[in-house]
């Protein structure tokens, strides 16, 4: 009997907490997110790692793009090493004419969640903050939960100094000016998210819980 009136417990909560995000308004999503103290990381690359929700799984990644994988969307982040390393001042601009647009705060850093409809009634949303940015694009039924999947991500983001140095001391290594992006933040004609299929990235390592960096 304790079992059943534990597993019901269990699925009360998980289906409250499902329902909540997607009855929440977006500040009440940008709140959730800049109000959490906790800096877990379960995703770890060279130079930097974050936090990636439950159902996501990165497929390619190379010193400064990634792909991250749902169910139904696709997330491309972009990790700007160069800038981080020079601490090159971010500054960020609210867009009216966008669905939606703000300037978010988190620690005392200041991020940018910029979501735009498309012609087919799709949102795309661009997450901005310490030096990474995640764009994708959704239907309106997971609109909330990809921003909160996106700000989390973002957030929660933490640099390695010096493997970061080390990086960018390699010659190979490209400058933030001539760095191809995977996507073009640029709107097109159809106002849909244009990503660069020749992107060739490395598949994801594996990820060792044991390895801290």
């Amino acid at each position: 009997m304790k079992k059943k009136i534990i597993a019901c417990l269990l699925l009360i909560l998980l289906t409250t907490g499902c329902t909540t995000i997607q009855n929440s308004a977006i500040p009440d999503i940008i709140n959730r997110v800049t109000n959490n103290k906790h800096q877990l990381c379960n995703h770890i690359k060279s130079g930097y790692k974050f936090y990636m929700p439950r159902g996501l799984d990165s497929t390619k990644v190379d010193e400064s793009n990634e792909i991250i994988k749902g169910k139904n969307e696709t997330y491309y982040l972009y990790i700007d090493l160069v800038d981080y390393n020079s601490k090159r001042e971010q500054k960020y601009e609210i867009n009216p004419d966008y669905y939606y647009s703000v300037i978010f705060k988190k620690n005392d850093t200041s991020g940018i969640l910029n979501i735009r409809k498309t012609e087919n009634n799709n949102y795309i949303i661009q997450a901005i903050y310490n030096y990474a940015r995640i764009e994708v694009e959704t239907n309106e039924p997971n609109l909330n939960k990809v921003i909160l999947n996106s700000l989390t991500m973002v957030t929660t983001i933490q640099y390695n100094d010096s493997v970061i140095q080390s990086l960018i001391g390699k010659s190979s290594y490209k400058s933030s000016e001539e760095v191809v992006s995977i996507f073009d933040t640029r709107e097109t004609e159809s106002n849909s998210l244009d990503v660069d299929d020749s992107y060739s990235g490395n598949e994801e390592e594996e990820y060792d819980p044991d390895i801290i960096n």
